[in-house]
């Protein structure tokens, strides 16, 4: 799940300078292409960084909400397992 958040952080990244990169090629070479390209290109890439980062936003919150659930399900074990223990000398003095 890590590598996936990972991966999908890069691909945002990668996407964004990418439409950040064309929108200046664009801007300095307008009459190279019909604009219906220019904006076709452009328009793919704004959706597909606008998806990516509702997929990371998804991966991120998943992942937190199962790292959260473990490390519950750790201390709840602990204290159990403490519960069950002889208690300390330390814990018996008053």
């Amino acid at each position: 799940m890590a590598a996936l958040l990972l991966l999908v952080f890069t691909a945002v990244q990668v996407t964004s300078a990418f439409g950040d990169w064309w929108l200046s090629y664009w801007s300095s070479n307008p009459a190279l292409h019909p604009i219906s390209l220019w904006l076709a290109v452009y328009l793919g890439s704004s959706v597909s960084v606008a998806l990516l980062l509702l997929l990371r936003a998804i991966s991120f919150a998943l992942l937190g909400v199962r790292a959260a659930s473990r490390l519950h399900e750790q201390l709840a074990m602990r204290a159990r397992l403490s519960e069950r223990s002889p208690a300390s000398s330390a814990d018996r003095s008053g």
